[in-house]
């Protein structure tokens, strides 16, 4: 366990190396990308992504695309996430964006916008509508509970946020997020389904509530201290590349007996469906 030695211990979270690896990012990641590449117009030809991180998106679109576009762009804050990136790509912040007005066809932007603080989220709001001269795609997590999520430091005791997530959205929020800027919502959709019982979800909150606060997770750093228990943080890659390969390996072996029946009785418990992000499609 380490104290990161920084004056701004939130921007030295994003250069920690492990977290921009390929296997730190899940199958779902991936599918996410997938279906937000769908959501493209078929007239985009050029495409700037705003917190490209290490271009999970824009290496997709590349490697997929089949010379759709003609010209991908990523910016992002961080030279650890950016050294992953393969296309034009440089360092910038969401609320000053190097480039002139209308500048690409669209403008992407996923999972930043939850991060920005009250003076600097009106600025990026601007900034992406100026440069976007057809379309904006922005994805977010979806009615994240951020009073839940908060994590408490093992040295100092702040409680914080690890993913440094300052706000919430639904679809009215994605509905009104352009509103006076000349970008109107033609699409919006709902990404990562996930199935959880009802009697597992009452339990976790008891759970949480007996234990008071949300593990620290491996990747956090302590904004307040900059703790940072960097061992933890290399045996959670190196867990996450390992199921990479097994998910990857082929099909899950067919259940026994035990395990039909209690899939049959699952059919019959009350459970609820929730997402994690969501996204939006906005057009002039």
């Amino acid at each position: 366990m380490a104290v990161i030695d920084q004056r701004n211990f939130e921007e030295a979270a994003y250069e920690l190396p492990e977290i921009w690896q390929d296997g730190w990012f899940s199958e779902e990641d991936r599918n996410r990308v997938r279906e937000l590449s769908a959501l493209i117009p078929v007239d985009a030809k050029t495409l700037m992504d705003v917190g490209c991180g290490n271009g999970l998106f824009l290496n997709w679109l590349r490697e997929s695309g089949a010379g759709r576009f003609d010209r991908l762009v990523g910016l992002d804050r961080s030279e650890a996430a950016l050294s992953h990136v393969r296309t034009t790509k440089g360092r910038a912040r969401v609320d000053a964006l190097p480039f002139g007005d209308g500048a690409f066809d669209v403008v992407t932007c996923m999972e930043v916008l939850e991060h920005l603080a009250v003076g600097v989220f009106p600025r990026a709001v601007d900034e992406l509508s100026r440069v976007a001269k057809k379309y904006l795609l922005v994805s977010v997590p979806f009615r994240q509970d951020l009073d839940a999520s908060l994590s408490t430091c093992p040295s100092c005791r702040a409680r914080f946020n690890a993913d440094f997530h300052v706000r919430s959205f639904d679809e009215a929020t994605m509905g009104a997020l352009f509103e006076g800027h000349g970008f109107r919502p033609v699409k919006s959709r709902r990404l990562g389904e996930s199935v959880t019982y009802v009697d597992q979800a009452i339990r976790s909150r008891v759970h949480a509530w007996f234990r008071s606060r949300p593990g620290l997770p491996a990747y956090a750093v302590c904004p307040v201290c900059g703790f940072h228990d960097g061992d933890g943080l290399r045996r959670e890659l190196a867990a996450r590349a390992t199921s990479g390969l097994s998910d990857r390996a082929g099909a899950s072996p067919a259940p026994g007996r035990a395990e039909g029946r209690r899939g049959w009785v699952s059919r019959f418990r009350p459970r609820l469906t929730t997402h994690r992000w969501i996204c939006t499609l906005y057009a002039r």
